[in-house]
C-alpha cells in the first residue's frame, strides 16, 4: 500500500499533529500489508480550525482503506468478507511500524463471529432485495482501534491519581477524568471496590474539583477505563492495604469503615499517590514513526442493512451488528451503550452530517442546518462483545470508546452499494451524490436498481 493522508486542519493548528498521528498509524487498517508507505500531512486552511471527531483521524483512514478493500474485492471476482478474512492481521504479524501483535489480536475472530451471526456472505451473493419501491442490501467493515495516548504520550502524562480516607471511612478516590457519556463514573468505583475487595459503598469518587484532583489526564485517547482505571484500582488497594497496616491486621474482618474510620482518627487520611508506567517493551521512536505505537488495539466488525428508495435515493439504515472485542468489559451494559452510541455517530457520518462553507466561513452552522440523527433515524443496534484481556488493563480491559465509529460509515456505503450498484467513495453518501453517481454505476448485482 502507498496511502497519502491530507487534512483539512483549517486556519490554526489545534490538535491536528495528534489527529494526524492515529490517522497515519491506522491508515493500512486491520490488515497484513508487508510493504507500505504512509505519507501525511495537515493542510492550513482559510476555514474554521479543525479538531477530533471521535476517533481522532483513524475513522477517516480506516474508511478509505475499506472502500479501497471493496473495490480490490470488486475485481477480483471475491465477495468482502472473503477478501477480508484473507487479508486480515493475525497474532504474530507485524504492523508498519514494526510492532508484533500479541495474542489478544481478534480480527478474524471478530469477522467470523458476525458473519455467524448475519449470515452475511449468502445474503451478499443473493444480492438486493426489492421491497416496494425500495432496494435493500448489506455492507461489512473490519476494523480496530489502539488504546491510549500514541506513541509516549502515556509516558510523558504518567496520568496520576490519588486515593485517601474519607472521615467516615470510605475510600476517596480523586482523579482528573470527567464523565462525559463514557461511564467512568459508575466504572472507576467498581474497579476500586473490586480491587480493595470492598462493597461498592465504601468507595467514594471526588468530585473533579482541578484545586484538588491530580491530573490524571483527559477523557479521550480511548484510555480512561484501560489507563487511570488501572491506576484508580492500584490506588484504592494502597490505601487498603495501608489501613490494614496500620490495624494491625492482615485480612479484612468485620465492618471496614468502623476500623478506617479509627485508622483515619489516628494516623490521617493515609494519601497515596500512584502513577502510570508503560510496559518496559512499549517503546516507540516518535521520529521514524518505529515501534509499538499502543499498547494494545481493540477489535471490530460490523455488517449494515439499509434500505435504499428508488426514485429519490434516500437511504435508510434498518441494523447494524457488530462485533466488537474489547479485552475485559468492566459493565456490559454501559459497554454496548458506548458502542451504541459511536455506531450511531458513525451513521450520522455515512449519511447526513455535512459541513458546507463558502469563502470560509460555514453555511450550515447550527443543528437546524447541520442534521445529525435522532431517534426516528436510529436503525436496530445488535451488539455482541467478545473477551480477551489484555494484561496490562484493569481485570484485561481494553479501550472501547472510540472503536465503534471506525467501521460503521464503511459498512454503510458498501450496504448502499449492494442495494443500488452506486460505487460512493465520499461521504455523507446523501441522495444528491448517489444521483450524481448513478450515471457511472456498476451493472448492478440481481434485483438491484438499473
Amino acid at each position: 500500500m502507498e496511502i497519502d493522508v491530507a487534512l483539512d486542519g483549517g486556519a490554526y493548528r489545534t490538535l491536528s499533529p495528534v489527529v494526524l498521528s492515529r490517522a497515519v498509524l491506522h491508515a493500512t487498517g486491520p490488515y497484513r500489508v508487508p510493504n507500505a508507505r504512509v505519507l501525511g500531512r495537515v493542510l492550513r486552511t482559510n476555514t474554521p480550525p479543525n479538531g477530533a471527531f471521535r476517533g481522532f483521524g483513524a475513522p477517516q483512514t480506516q474508511f478509505a482503506v475499506e472502500r479501497h478493500l471493496d473495490g480490490a474485492a470488486r475485481a477480483l471476482g471475491l465477495d468482502p468478507w472473503t477478501i477480508r478474512r484473507v487479508n486480515a492481521l493475525e497474532a504474530g504479524d507485524a504492523l508498519p511500524t514494526g510492532q508484533i501483535l500479541d495474542a489478544t489480536t481478534s480480527a478474524i475472530e471478530c469477522l467470523e463471529d458476525v458473519e455467524r451471526r448475519t449470515n452475511f456472505r449468502e445474503r451478499w451473493k443473493k444480492g438486493a432485495a426489492a421491497v416496494g419501491t425500495t432496494r435493500r442490501g448489506v455492507g461489512l467493515s473490519l476494523f480496530f482501534h489502539g488504546s491510549g495516548f500514541t506513541g509516549n504520550g502515556e509516558r510523558k502524562m504518567k496520568s496520576p491519581v490519588t486515593a485517601r480516607l474519607a472521615e467516615d471511612g470510605r475510600i476517596e478516590i480523586l482523579t482528573a477524568n470527567t464523565d462525559m457519556g463514557q461511564g467512568c463514573a459508575a466504572i472507576f468505583p467498581m474497579l476500586a471496590a473490586d480491587a480493595a475487595g470492598l462493597a461498592l459503598e465504601d468507595i467514594v469518587l471526588a468530585d473533579v474539583d482541578t484545586s484538588d484532583v491530580p491530573d490524571s489526564g483527559p477523557t479521550v485517547a480511548s484510555r480512561t477505563t484501560m489507563i487511570v482505571g488501572a491506576l484508580v484500582a492500584k490506588a484504592a488497594a494502597q490505601v487498603r492495604d495501608d489501613v490494614l497496616l496500620h490495624a494491625k491486621a492482615d485480612r479484612l474482618d468485620g465492618d471496614f469503615l468502623a476500623v478506617a474510620r479509627e485508622v483515619r482518627r489516628k494516623h490521617g487520611a493515609l494519601e497515596t499517590t500512584v502513577q502510570h508506567e508503560p510496559p518496559a517493551w512499549q517503546t516507540f521512536d516518535e521520529e521514524t514513526y518505529q515501534g509499538a505505537a499502543y499498547p494494545a488495539y481493540a477489535w471490530g466488525a460490523c455488517v449494515a442493512e439499509v434500505e435504499v428508495e428508488e426514485d429519490t435515493l434516500e437511504v435508510r439504515p434498518l441494523r447494524v451488528t457488530s462485533v466488537c472485542e474489547v479485552g475485559k468489559a468492566i459493565h456490559p451494559g454501559l459497554c454496548v451503550g458506548q458502542i451504541e452510541g459511536g455506531l450511531l455517530q458513525a451513521v450520522g457520518h455515512a449519511l447526513w452530517e455535512e459541513i458546507k462553507t463558502e469563502e470560509g466561513r460555514y453555511l450550515n452552522d447550527r443543528l437546524a442546518t447541520y442534521v445529525i440523527p435522532t431517534f426516528p433515524d436510529a436503525p436496530r443496534f445488535d451488539v455482541h462483545l467478545l473477551e480477551h484481556p489484555w494484561d496490562g488493563g484493569p481485570s484485561g480491559a481494553k479501550g472501547v470508546g472510540e472503536l465503534p465509529m471506525d467501521g460503521g460509515a464503511a459498512a454503510i456505503v458498501q450496504a448502499i452499494e449492494h442495494a443500488t450498484g452506486i460505487v460512493a467513495n465520499e461521504i455523507p453518501a446523501t441522495p444528491e451524490k448517489l444521483s450524481e453517481l448513478q450515471q457511472t454505476a456498476l451493472p448492478a448485482r440481481p434485483g438491484a436498481v438499473q
